[in-house]
């Protein structure tokens, strides 16, 4: 257990309290290990799959695929290969794939809980452990860069803080490593690093660890940028940064992104409401009055806001997401109150949320959503409010768990609220079914879903052909058949960015070679698909259609070379 930084008896915390904790800490994750089963994402969630599907059916060096978000899913491709030795029919892929995502989510909370102990009692650390598993961005539990980058920034945050109160040189490493693994699933949080390493140059208590550390940090990151040469090459690399540029607008489109977190907020006068509140609170908690009603009260308005999200959002896409947003204004408010007001020394503490605050800004620039993915950096931010809120003294710590406690079970229960790729409640539904047979073997879904996804996998079955490549808004085509993807991207940007001419160029050059063409093309198509890219157009003139498949989510038309015709 890490070195207390106060004198262990003060925060001790009693055997009963200790095994009513431990007893919770079983039961969440138990919750979760059943939240990981809930439902199926035919977008997103199959999109992170097919990356890890294609490379097991085409070899890693074989695949097509020229977007950026593969980086993530080569983080845990050794796993899924020692999954396909035990199931080579890949039969149940998915909920393995999310239970390797639960697995690093535990491990992050672990580490939150490991440094929050050098500054809390056990009853408090550990449900701020809890608060960190509980929290799933998007509900959409699976390895991602948005989940690996996340929690990888967390880890490589709390090991860091740890070692600042123990001494122990292994979590230096292990935080560095931590800030690679992070890089490497998204890219753009190298910036966060840096911003970090910011922090400790201007924190004089962190200050000389500086010159060790980045040491450390630099060396990981080389050695994962050496990782991802050796694996794809230089010139393979850049065309994937290229190209996902292009497709993501990465670098461009930052009035739009301005644009759209501004629709968003003023779309709910209720949540400019909250915002503003939530700088009230944090401007009451910050001013850190010494009596034990300042906790309840704090406590009890930060509660008051979360519950007011609850019942009048989602505005950020999902409640969890709100609470994370309103929470990091909270926590804003707070810590520039506590500096003004000199009741919060602690600037270490500062920095760490200061960093959070940054990697939420940043998420929110380099992803497409804007503002919906503050959540994904702004989450650290978060956790250190809720380790910061109230001081060590016991006349907070009733207030202080109980508001651990409030805030973790508004994140537990948000996974169950809402259901990525679901729109039925599961839990309630009488036609929930659970899937049998192929890649999301074990996922409970909709008897209309199931029933689809099993008539399509037949129904592809019998299609001969070695290859293929999908037209619309479903990555999860590509895991219903045996065929190996042959596309620059499973992804159809064009479904969500519409016309993007230097993606249809790319694409429009990858299939004017004859050894690039699928032996297959399937249009995909059902209510809110957008009509197919100019260069998805171009593709269908070289084939013929010869059948098609229509279920209750989807109608598929089969295209075939006219050579195959007989």
């Amino acid at each position: 257990m890490p070195k207390l930084i106060s004198d262990n008896n003060t925060y001790s915390s009693d055997p009963l309290v200790r095994t009513a904790v431990l007893s919770l800490v079983i039961a969440t994750s138990l919750l979760l290990c059943f939240r990981m089963t809930l439902g199926v994402d035919l977008t997103d969630e199959s999109y992170y799959l097919s990356f890890v599907d294609g490379w097991l059916k085409t070899g890693f060096h074989d695949s097509s695929a020229l977007v950026i978000h593969q980086t993530a899913e080569f983080l845990v491709f050794p796993f899924v290969k020692i999954f396909f030795t035990i199931y080579p029919d890949e039969n149940g892929l998915a909920l393995f794939n999310r239970y390797l995502y639960l697995s690093l989510s535990l491990l992050s909370g672990f580490c939150f809980f490991y440094f929050a102990r050098t500054r809390q009692t056990f009853t408090i650390s550990a449900l701020c452990g809890v608060a960190v598993t509980s929290f799933i961005p998007f509900s959409l539990p699976a390895p991602s860069y948005n989940t690996i980058g996340m929690l990888g920034m967390l880890c490589a945050i709390a090991c860091y803080a740890t070692f600042i109160e123990t001494r122990k040189h292994t979590l230096l490493l292990i935080s560095a490593a931590s800030w690679a693994v992070s890089a490497l699933a998204y890219p753009t949080l190298v910036v966060v690093l840096a911003s970090f390493l910011t922090v400790i140059v201007a924190v004089p208590t962190l200050r000389p660890t500086i010159l060790r550390y980045s040491l450390w940090c630099l060396l990981f990151q080389v050695l994962g940028l050496g990782l991802l040469l050796s694996v794809y090459g230089e010139n393979r690399l850049m065309q994937i940064v290229e190209f996902t540029n292009a497709s993501l607008q990465v670098s461009s489109g930052l009035g739009g992104k301005v644009s759209r977190a501004y629709v968003l907020l003023s779309a709910s006068y209720t949540f400019v409401a909250l915002c503003l509140g939530s700088i009230a609170v944090g401007v009451v908690a910050g001013m850190r009055i010494r009596h034990w009603t300042h906790g309840w009260l704090t406590a009890s308005l930060i509660t008051g806001v979360l519950v007011t999200a609850r019942l009048t959002g989602p505005v950020l896409y999902a409640t969890s997401h709100d609470y994370v947003f309103l929470l990091a204004i909270t926590g804003t408010a707070f810590f520039i109150t506590a500096s003004i007001t000199r009741t919060h020394n602690d600037s270490a503490l500062t920095g760490y949320f200061l960093v959070g605050l940054f990697a939420g800004l940043v998420t929110s620039l380099t992803a497409t959503n804007s503002i919906v993915n503050f959540a994904v950096g702004g989450f650290i931010s978060t956790c250190i409010l809720l380790l910061s809120a109230l001081p060590k003294d016991k006349i907070y710590r009733k207030a202080h768990t109980t508001l651990v406690c409030v805030v973790s079970a508004f994140f537990l229960l948000s996974n169950f609220e809402f259901i990525y790729g679901e729109s039925t409640d599961l839990l309630s539904s009488k036609s929930a079914n659970r899937i049998e047979r192929g890649v999301f073997a074990g996922l409970v879904t909709t008897k209309e879903k199931a029933e689809a996804i099993t008539e399509t996998s037949a129904f592809l079955a019998k299609i001969p052909g070695e290859s293929i490549a999908a037209i619309g808004r479903f990555p999860s085509i590509y895991l219903l058949t045996r065929m190996r993807p042959q596309t620059l991207s499973t992804w159809d940007f064009s479904q969500q960015n519409g016309t993007t001419p230097k993606i249809d160029s790319a694409i429009s050059e990858f299939y004017s070679f004859d050894k690039n063409l699928p032996s297959v093309v399937l249009n995909v198509t059902d209510p809110w698909t957008r009509p197919p890219s100019n260069s998805a157009l171009q593709l269908l003139t070289r084939y013929v259609k010869t059948s098609h498949i229509e279920t209750n989510l989807w109608r598929i038309e089969i295209y075939v070379k006219p050579s195959t015709v007989r």
